[in-house]
Order: structure tokens, then sequence, then C-alpha cells
């Protein structure tokens, strides 16, 4: 087999896959954590919502990723605001 290079979108994607793997297994029976990671997340995109320092969809996907730490992912995106931690 012929190793392939890969671009830099592509190194990004493979990336994030493992952080997330690593970071949502280690976490996975330790909803204390998750819950303060979320708020965590939270606290930086309100953050950068009010000085502006991300684009929207960076973080929106902050926000994806901050609601399925808490398991907001699977409830009606209306109630998401109201149950963040």
């Amino acid at each position: 087999m012929t190793e392939q290079t890969l671009t830099t979108e592509e190194r990004f994607d493979v990336l994030e896959t493992v952080l997330q793997t690593l970071l949502l297994g280690a976490l996975q029976d330790k909803p204390d954590i998750q819950r303060q990671l979320a708020e965590h997340l939270n606290t930086a995109i309100e953050a950068s919502q009010r000085h502006q320092t991300r684009p929207a969809h960076v973080l929106h996907e902050l926000q994806r990723y901050a609601d399925a730490l808490v398991m907001l992912d699977s409830v009606a995106a209306p109630l998401r605001p109201f149950l963040r931690p």
C-alpha cells in the first residue's frame, strides 16, 4: 500500500476526529466533568460573540460540541439555550 500525503484540511479532520474520540471516550462515565467542560465552552462562546473574535460558523461548531457533551444534541433546538449549563 502506498502512503498518500494528506492535505491540511484532511490532517485537521483526522486530528479533530481523534481528539473528539479521546475526549468523549475519556469522559464517558464522568458527567460532572462533561458539564464543566460544556460550561467552559459556553463561556468562551459567549465571550467570542461579545468581542467578535471568532466567525459565526466556528462558534456554531463549538456550540454543537458543547451541546453534545451534555447530551443536548438530542433536544429540540429551540429548547437548548434554556437547558445549557
